[in-house]
């Protein structure tokens, strides 16, 4: 280490003997030379100390540790409506347990994989680190009831975990879930602690195997809302061969895994913390699948929740109260941060082997930014029985887009929001302009689920509200969003890429299907408007097409 004019550096060994304390270089032995604490001391700047697990740094009493904690631990907890079991695979898992007790919900934490003589350690030279504020009091985190420390292994304790969940086991004491059906409600994965803990590195295929077998496992332990979060590696360069560098290898292993539907999992999230550096400053979480293979469990819902006050305000009512503010970093502006992918991920997506040959990365972005796929001029035209139309001026080419201003002139309504709104109707039916509200969301909107969204959204300026169904394959010509699937059948439906999660108005577009000429009717298949396509909603399109009529009636010529 290259060491400043003002700065001195002490290395801890923890044992009985020691050199003298006022040597600028500190040294205590210990049993496990593989366990190091560094003091660091520059003038004008407190001290810090830095804890190493072989070479490689996994505590330090620095601001970073504190905003890679409030990043691994709330975005999820925030996001569970109401999280009790909390699984913690890491091997210093500290300042993930000071953060995880401040919830008033939180009724047993698990530590998995956690190397107690280093903790012990930390807890000697570090105290600071152990330290949780609770019930207007300080305490040491570690002592707390609610912590449960498993000596098994990582494989050894999921093994057990899911054969006790298959056998219908549940309780306390770190065997089986006490959460939501009996189950874990947020698992936390440090991959720095799993990977070092599998059996077979240095076999890629092996590899791969055993992370299946992690991943299925994982899943056994989830209930309806479950989450899981894996901390693991950074932003991606923009400098690197992405064939040879290891870091995008196996990046591109893992998010390969849980990109499509079938993985097991729902729908996936992705967010940096660069803050966090030199920690791992990159976290996935996986949600369940809900009931009835429905992917936005509430879970989902409360994480893509956009409006900040709403996550500040669960802070104020799930923490204890803390003697400061209840975060350093952390609150609902940081959180809606999370919800948009850095450009970089985007990049990285599209050039490599994940999303090269993805349509979103092929077509729609080079569509998007040419002036001469944006010239299709559109007219509205009465009609008796429908009401009005949507009619193209000009011809338009195959993969056009049509009035593309849609994707900005709309209102969105957070599914949360819309429940609320449906509650607010039910109890005061005299608010007539509420439930007329309601009414223009579901006559002239659609359900936007999934890529970081949930909820309904109307177009609120844009003719091409007024583009009507299309009854047959044929007369389908117009198609909303972008979308990551290409042309062959046989690709499994994707749920997510970073590209479609960082462009999340892009499902508000509508491209040309087709090539289209001048005085054709625009129409598009209404079926994607509802999330799930229910006898109701199936019979309304069916209706649609009997009879030309839509939802808005015509009563008089002078609506028209």
């Amino acid at each position: 280490m290259i060491l400043t004019k003002h700065t001195a550096i002490k290395r801890h060994h923890h044992t009985t003997s020691s050199t003298s304390n006022d040597s600028p270089h500190h040294l205590l032995h210990t049993h496990d030379p593989s366990i190091s604490i560094w003091t660091i001391e520059e003038y004008g700047i407190q001290p810090l100390q830095h804890l190493f697990l072989n070479g490689q740094l996994r505590g330090t009493t620095s601001e970073a540790a504190t905003i890679h904690a409030e990043a691994f631990v709330h975005p999820a907890m925030m996001a569970h409506p109401h999280p009790r079991n909390i699984v913690v695979v890491s091997d210093m898992p500290l300042d993930l347990l000071r953060e995880i007790l401040k919830y008033k919900s939180v009724e047993e934490v698990t530590l998995v994989g956690a190397n107690m003589d280093a903790i012990d350690l930390v807890r000697f030279h570090m105290k600071e680190l152990d330290r949780c504020f609770l019930d207007g009091e300080w305490r040491d985190c570690m002592e707390d009831g609610r912590v449960v420390v498993v000596k098994d292994t990582i494989m050894v304790w999921l093994d057990k975990q899911v054969l006790d969940s298959k056998a219908g086991g549940g309780g306390q004491g770190g065997s089986a879930g006490s959460g939501e059906d009996g189950r874990y409600d947020v698992i936390l994965v440090d991959a720095t602690t799993h990977t070092k803990n599998s059996s077979s590195r240095g076999h890629e295929e092996d590899d791969a195997d055993e992370e299946d077998k992690f991943s299925d496992k994982i899943q056994d332990l989830m209930g309806s809302n479950s989450m899981v979060v894996f901390n693991t590696g950074s932003t991606p360069r923009q400098d690197v061969d992405l064939g040879v560098a290891s870091d995008d290898i196996s990046r591109e292993k893992f998010l390969e895994t849980v990109m499509y539907e079938g993985s097991g999992f729902g729908f996936p999230a992705l967010y940096d913390e660069p803050q966090a550096a030199p920690f791992d400053s990159t976290f996935v979480i996986l949600f369940s699948i809900g009931q009835d293979e429905i992917y936005y469990t509430e879970s989902y819902i409360r994480y893509v929740r956009l409006a900040p006050t709403a996550i500040d305000l669960d802070m104020m009512n799930r923490f204890h109260k803390q003697e400061h503010l209840p975060t350093r970093h952390y609150d609902g502006s940081t959180h809606a941060n999370y919800l948009i992918p850095s450009r970089a991920w985007e990049n990285w997506y599209c050039e490599s082997n994940l999303g090269n040959k993805a349509k979103a990365c092929k077509e729609f972005l080079n569509n998007f930014y040419d002036p001469i796929m944006h010239q299709a001029e559109t007219e509205v035209r009465r009609d008796p029985v429908k009401g009005r139309g949507l009619y193209a001026v000009n011809d338009i080419p195959k993969g056009a887009f049509i009035n593309a201003d849609d994707s900005h002139l709309n209102l969105h309504i957070h599914r949360y929001q819309w429940n609320e709104l449906n509650r607010f109707v039910e109890e005061y039916p005299d608010a007539q302009m509420y439930s007329q509200l309601r009414d223009f969301f579901t006559a002239y909107g659609f359900e936007n689920e999934g890529n970081g969204n949930s909820g309904w959204t109307v177009s609120v300026g844009n003719t091409n509200t007024f583009m009507n169904h299309a009854c047959t394959e044929e007369g389908r010509n117009a198609d909303g969003g972008a979308t990551d699937d290409d042309d062959d059948e046989d690709l499994e439906y994707l749920v997510f890429s970073p590209l479609t999660y960082r462009r999340k108005n892009a499902s508000m577009l509508t491209v040309a299907a087709r090539n289209i000429k001048a005085g054709e009717e625009l129409q598009m298949d209404y079926s994607p408007f509802r999330s799930v396509m229910t006898p109701e909603y199936a019979a309304l399109l069916q209706s649609f097409c009997d009879n030309g009529e839509g939802l808005v009636p015509v009563n008089d010529r002078n609506e028209l």
